[in-house]
């Protein structure tokens, strides 16, 4: 049976011999499909199987939708395909197709519907090759059609003349294809180059190619920003026959642009209807731009600032406004809240006071642009800040006004003198990052009263001037905070007396409780000595025993003296609770022990007792009371000596502010336990009988070395001796003594 490919609507030829033929032939390049009327193939061609990737007997008896790429599966192309094909006879196919690997390639064939002699339907051949890079080129071609249909192409000759002038260029330049063909380009658009045109052709010269941004002038004379790419067509010769040139136009930029300009007019509206002075001077300080207010401030209308220098502007400023700039241009750093007034700026009229803030002006890649100003009119507030100066310049407090970091903002002349330092050093200035003293003992309640908006007040030592002191009030303000102080010196000082008196007063009641007990008790043996010899004496010369009465009345005098000593010296313990000693210009210890060793001469002849000394300092003190000091514990030293001949040695040595000085001997000692108690009044190891005495001697020379702030103690190994040591304070710049 002959098979047809026929419809009933478009006849086809009878598949002959030679239509055969030519499908084998063009087989070699198409994937032959054959299909039956359900789609299912029956038929694959060795092509098909190197095209799709699957062997036919993979295929055979498969669905011929395989082929088809899965989204054309889901959409129901394969179906449309087919019905198509009844439909028409024939139905085109350029469309991408599916691999058995995943992989995708763009086919172009035609689907045809098969049909015997009779007519009856048999199914389809689909015949399919591969168009992937003829795609791939023609959508490259049309997309380049698309940029060059839009483009602004210029191509040019060797000599730079114009051999070709596009649409587009025509739309951005203005010129038509008469007037720019046969230009030399750059002379017809006024080109601006980045670099010298030199440059830019040796470059290309070099690498065949060339790109930047072009400044060009348009018909009508409006600058137009390009991105420029040049590219040289060689010719046989491999040398330069023509110039491909494209621009785009830098819509984007232009856009950008617009908008700045936008938001600059809006700004500079802004601008000049601010309350307050603004300006913009370039490098060389002459203005750029000058608003109303400012203008007013100075004095002149707007016109007569563009352009001008400062100097120029302002010559009555003397060059006060022109040395600030140029700091800020030299310093890279902004001149802020600068007072000026009408007097020093040479303006004319009623005196005004402006707040000045110079400041640089930066491009975004951190070049200098100039400085910025802004000036505010503060004469209102300087009236009422003076008024306000004035008052606070009479209250007796000392004032401080500080900002929200802590920076001074201003001082009255107590708190000036007070810190002793001048106000040029203080305002602008972190407090305690200025005065330390201040860091020490306010920065803290300070820092709260700022942080939590609340009052504090406290009390406060300067610790570069010890034993100086301020009471200070801090109150927060919408600014800061406002600090009132005084000083209080004299306060603390009465205070710390009254605390020392009460010490005093508590220790001399302890001292009298003592005092009380020991006299009441030492005193009482002489007088109990003194009426029991009494008795004894006047019954013997009641009954007329003269002879026997004579030792009793011996005996009571001898109490008698006994106590007339401990009353003495009852007082003299007494006095010196009230006594308050002479400082003067120092004692000289060694001058002391000279007098002392003169007044206990016999002591020392009798005894045989040698004293050596170290040299003494000078000490601040009494000369009378280091006499009474240094001869009670000599005195001691003699009157305790063991069987041994008395040697007694004085050492010096200096413990900061004070010296230590010690009187070591080799008497008899006491027992340690006994260290602390021998210094109170009447205090005695012995019996009265082996040694005479008081036991007020050591109390003495406590209370003495106590009355200069100084320590008195002992030190004892008995049978071998003792050692005193006390303290008194050194003579201003006292040396050790000669």
């Amino acid at each position: 049976m002959t098979l047809s490919s026929s419809n009933q609507t478009s006849p086809i030829p009878l598949l002959t011999d030679e239509y055969l033929r030519h499908i084998l032939e063009d087989s070699l390049e198409y994937a032959v499909v054959a299909l039956d009327p359900a789609g299912m193939i029956v038929s694959w061609s060795p092509t098909a199987e190197k095209l799709f990737g699957y062997p036919a007997a993979e295929v055979l008896g498969q669905s011929g939708k395989i082929i088809f790429t899965e989204e054309d599966r889901r959409n129901g192309v394969p179906e449309e395909e087919m019905t198509l094909a009844l439909e028409k006879g024939r139905a085109a196919d350029e469309r991408w197709h599916a691999r058995k690997d995943g992989s995708l390639f763009f086919g172009s064939g035609a689907m045809t519907p098969i049909r015997a002699e009779a007519g009856e339907f048999l199914g389809f051949v689909k015949a399919v090759r591969d168009r992937t890079d003829y795609k791939k080129t023609v959508d490259s071609m049309k997309e380049k059609a698309r940029l060059i249909s839009l483009a602004n192409l210029i191509v040019r000759d060797r000599d730079n003349k114009i051999v070709f002038w596009s649409k587009g260029a025509v739309e951005d330049f203005g010129f038509t294809q008469e007037e720019a063909l046969g230009k030399i380009s750059h002379e017809l658009l006024k080109t601006e180059f980045p670099v010298p045109l030199a440059h830019i052709e040796e470059e290309f010269k070099r690498l065949g190619h060339w790109q930047g941004e072009l400044i060009s002038t348009t018909k009508g004379g409006r600058k137009v920003a390009s991105a420029s790419r040049w590219v040289a067509n060689l010719g046989p010769d491999q040398t330069v026959s023509t110039i491909l040139e494209v621009n785009n136009d830098i819509t984007t930029r232009r856009k950008a642009e617009q908008e700045r300009q936008e938001a600059l007019a809006k700004l500079n509206i802004l601008l000049a209807n601010a309350p307050v002075g603004i300006g913009f001077l370039d490098q060389d300080l002459r203005y750029v731009h000058v608003n109303e207010a400012l203008a007013e401030m100075n004095g002149r209308p707007v016109p007569d600032h563009i352009g001008r220098r400062v100097q120029d502007v302002l010559p009555g400023a003397d060059g006060l406004l022109e040395r600030l700039l140029e700091e800020v241009v030299n310093s890279k750093e902004a001149q802020l809240n600068r007072e000026l007034s009408t007097g020093e700026l040479g303006i004319q009229g009623p005196g005004r006071y402006f707040s000045a803030n110079f400041f640089p002006v930066f491009t975004e890649s951190k070049q200098l642009l100039g400085v910025g100003t802004i000036v505010w009119d503060i004469t209102d507030q300087k009236q009422t800040r003076g008024k306000i100066k004035r008052i606070l310049e009479s209250i007796t407090d000392m004032y401080l006004s500080l900002d929200s970091e802590g920076r001074v903002i201003d001082i009255n002349s107590k708190a000036q003198a007070f810190m002793n330092e001048p106000r040029e050093a203080l305002i602008g200035k972190v407090l305690w990052e200025v005065l330390p003293y201040v860091k020490t003992n306010s920065q803290l309640p300070l820092q709260r009263a700022l942080a939590e908006r609340t009052p504090v007040h406290f009390e406060a030592e300067s610790t570069m001037a010890p034993g100086r002191w301020s009471e200070v009030h801090a109150y927060p303000t919408e600014t800061g905070l406002e600090v009132y102080f005084r000083e209080i010196t004299g306060r603390k000082q009465a205070e710390g007396k009254l605390i020392e008196r009460g010490k005093r007063l508590g220790q001399s009641n302890r001292e009298l409780e003592q005092f009380a007990y020991a006299a009441s008790h030492d005193l009482q043996g002489p007088l109990r000595t003194i009426t029991n010899f009494a008795d004894l004496a006047a019954e013997k010369i009641g009954a007329g025993q003269w002879d026997g009465a004579t030792e009793f009345l011996r005996r009571i005098s001898a109490a008698a003296e006994r106590m007339s000593k401990l009353i003495s010296d009852l007082l003299a313990f007494a006095r010196l609770g009230s006594f308050k000693g002479h400082a003067g210009a120092g004692v000289d210890l060694n001058s002391v022990l000279r007098d002392v060793k003169n007044d206990l001469d016999q002591s020392i002849g009798q005894t045989g007792a040698e004293i050596q000394s170290e040299p003494l300092p000078v000490v601040k003190a009494d000369s009378a009371l280091m006499h009474e000091l240094l001869q009670n514990l000599i005195g001691n030293a003699i009157k305790y000596h063991s069987s041994e001949r008395p040697r007694i040695r004085l050492k010096a040595s200096r413990t900061g502010s004070f010296w230590e000085i010690s009187v070591e001997d080799n008497g008899i000692g006491f027992d340690p336990k006994y260290k602390e108690t021998i210094f109170d009044v009447f205090t005695r190891l012995h019996g009265s009988g082996r040694y005479e005495g008081s036991g007020m001697g050591l109390a003495i020379c406590k209370r003495i070395v106590e009355r200069y702030g100084g320590q008195i103690w002992a030190e004892s190994v008995p049978g071998k001796g003792s050692t005193f040591h006390f303290t008194l304070p050194a003579a201003t710049e006292s040396k050790s003594a000669k």
